[in-house]
């Protein structure tokens, strides 16, 4: 009880005067505790690229990006506290005061009054930007409230809240900070803490708020637009002998995390050669005129064909992908397959049994009586978003107070059907084809950032897709993509005859080259 009326307490000090924490050894001026941002912070800068947006990290942090909340970084700090940033943008989602769930356009005074409603309602509330923590349940109290904060040339806001459990644990501290990015896009920082570490914890919090600095809209677009033309420039340059150079033989990844074998990968990529078909065709009917080549006319296709096969062990969960592409020359009518399921090894009625197949096409449209290049998505069985990684999440993260679910009944395919339609972009457009092709064919004798539009399966978007080279010693090169301009970078890893060696992602897994034989000494015969 005694800590938790000091939590209570500590924000409501007199502001001028300094003030003595029992059991923290230290002395802090709680009205300004972002005066010294060098004690708390490193120089080192986290960005994204949306907004141009960056902020100083907390000193000996760990940072975490992409988590399973949908914060877009999160830094876990050695004291147990952890602060989280996310950017929202366009509408968030409320209850009103008949308990109907509603959209409402984001704003800082809406989320204001919305943070307001829910902490008066004890945690309750339904807010994607003002929910609390409620996994620590028990009585939430109001710390501190109506805090407006101006951060350069943005406004904003920040609250505190404790939540002091029923039984007879200890009470956690929370802080939610609010920025007004532009009309339609929000910042917000969660901070979550220990009550005995609110000392250092508030320092942090407030210090890095202070730190965020955002390029001006203008800017921004003048910087994306000068990573379109380099893409755009790229593909423009890239012949056909090129892309025949990078339709190599049969390529076998393993797929590691934690130095633990996961799954594996294998990859054919080739050019369709309908020529070779032709005159298979004709010798056949020499000695039969009605001979056909069964399976083989679907592939009667003059382009590119990627075909991916995936294996994941997430525990007692097995994921299986096929991933069949197909780019014609031409540039229309191309189209692809997703094949995936989701199974309990040893339990096949098991609940979160699923498959799901999501067909894309790309062709000539007829629409008010004009033809339009456009992208078809059909989804069939509407896969979780980021299944691979949900699934696989329970295998993360040692520092369990992010708690991320398993694989529930409720988020495995559904078997519903949905289309999605966009018109194909006039600039800079990767196939699907072209999305995997393309970063092995980047110069690799200078440092460049490109930016190209492909479709991206998780969001069903077609959106940017950022790639920026970094030429290495040896004549290759590392290509740190983004699969969404929003997306952590990956690292992909090429020796100087353009092979992708070892591709890392953000959460630490990593998919290196293999051969089948040291594959098989280390994983059962496939």
């Amino acid at each position: 009880m005694a800590r938790l009326l000091l939590v209570l307490t500590f924000l409501a000090a007199a502001p001028a005067l300094a003030q003595d924490i029992p059991g923290q050894g230290q002395r802090v001026r709680p009205d300004n505790p972002a005066a010294e941002p060098d004690r708390w912070l490193t120089d080192q800068r986290w960005g994204e690229l949306r907004y141009g947006l960056t902020i100083r990290q907390p000193k000996n942090a760990t940072l975490f990006e992409q988590t399973r909340d949908g914060a877009l970084a999160r830094w876990m700090m050695p004291n147990g506290a952890n602060i989280g940033l996310s950017i929202h943008r366009g509408v968030h989602y409320i209850k009103d005061e008949r308990g109907n769930v509603r959209q409402q356009r984001i704003h800082l005074n809406t989320v204001v009054a919305d943070v307001a409603a829910t902490l008066k309602a004890g945690g309750a509330g339904v807010s994607q930007i003002a929910r609390l923590d409620m996994s620590k349940t028990g009585r939430v109290h109001d710390t501190r409230s109506d805090q407006w904060v101006k951060v350069g040339e943005l406004m904003g806001w920040n609250n505190y809240y404790v939540i002091a459990p029923l039984g007879d644990d200890e009470p956690w501290f929370f802080g939610l900070a609010v920025l007004q990015l532009d009309d339609s896009s929000l910042l917000t920082l969660r901070l979550e803490c220990p009550a005995q570490t609110i000392v250092e914890s508030v320092c942090s919090f407030e210090s890095m708020l202070q730190s965020v600095e955002v390029e001006t809209a203008g800017d921004v677009a003048q910087r994306i637009r000068g990573w379109v033309d380099a893409g755009e420039s790229v593909i423009e340059s890239i012949t056909p002998e090129q892309y025949r150079a990078a339709m190599r033989t049969d390529r076998l990844y393993v797929i590691r995390e934690s130095e633990r074998v996961i799954g594996y990968q294998r990859v054919w990529v080739r050019h369709q050669d309908t020529a070779y078909y032709d005159q298979l065709l004709a010798r056949l009917q020499r000695r039969d005129p009605d001979a056909r080549l069964n399976g083989i006319d679907a592939f009667k296709t003059v382009g590119n064909k990627l075909v991916i096969q995936s294996h994941y062990e997430a525990g007692d969960v097995v994921i299986d992908t096929t991933q069949e592409f197909i780019d014609e020359d031409s540039g229309n009518n191309a189209y692809w397959e997703l094949k995936s399921r989701l199974q309990e090894r040893d339990n096949p009625r098991s609940p979160i049994t699923g498959a799901w197949v999501e067909t894309g096409l790309r062709g000539m449209a007829n629409f008010q009586n004009r033809l339009v290049d456009q992208i078809q998505v059909i989804r069939e069985g509407t896969p979780p978003r980021q299944m691979t990684d949900f699934v696989l999440a329970r295998e993360r993260d040692p520092q369990r107070r992010l708690r991320f679910p398993s694989a529930r009944s409720d988020m495995v395919p559904s078997g519903a059907t949905s289309s999605h339609r966009w018109a194909t972009p006039p600039r800079a457009y990767l196939s699907s084809v072209d999305a995997w092709i393309v970063p092995s064919l980047l110069p690799s004798d200078r440092a460049q950032t490109y930016a190209f539009f492909a479709y991206h399966p998780e969001s069903t978007t077609v959106a940017w897709r950022i790639m920026r080279v970094e030429p290495a010693e040896n004549g290759g090169k590392t290509v740190y993509l983004r699969p969404t301009i929003d997306l952590a970078e990956q690292a992909m890893e090429f020796d100087a005859d353009g092979e992708l060696v070892r591709w890392t992602f953000h959460d630490g897994r990593v998919m290196e080259r293999i051969t089948r034989e040291e594959l098989n000494r280390i994983w059962r015969t496939r």
